[in-house]
């Protein structure tokens, strides 16, 4: 019983030095070059409302909204910080009609044949 608790300590020193080991500063990427680990933007970025009697969004402080007008069927708005264009949203919505089935659609994809099954059902 003595053997196993001085074993269990010896092993938990073991596992201690190891983890501390692990912690070394001077991390190096493949090529050799100084790895620099630094905190998240996202920590501290602040929002703001924004709203345009269609939307209400929390964007981040200093981003700018565009929202194209195209028609009244399709809805797209791009979020995207001035100082970086990389970082954009871009989200788009189209709106239609409930239909319990297709049948309506029939003629207009003979018509059109715009999703790829023309004269199809």
């Amino acid at each position: 019983m003595k053997n196993k608790k001085i074993l269990t300590m010896f092993m938990a020193i073991i596992m201690l030095l190891f983890i501390t080991a692990c912690g070394d500063k001077n991390l190096q990427t493949k090529n050799g070059e100084k790895l620099i680990i630094k905190k998240a933007e996202t920590k501290e970025m602040q929002y703001e409302n924004y709203n345009n009697g269609l939307i209400s969004l929390q964007i981040p402080k200093g981003w700018k909204v565009e929202v194209p007008t195209v028609d009244y069927i399709h809805y797209t708005f791009k979020m995207y910080n001035p100082e970086n264009p990389d970082y954009m949203f871009i989200f788009g919505l189209k709106q239609e009609g409930f239909l319990m089935d297709h049948s309506p659609h029939k003629d207009e994809r003979k018509a059109w044949g715009a999703w790829g099954d023309a004269g199809s059902s």
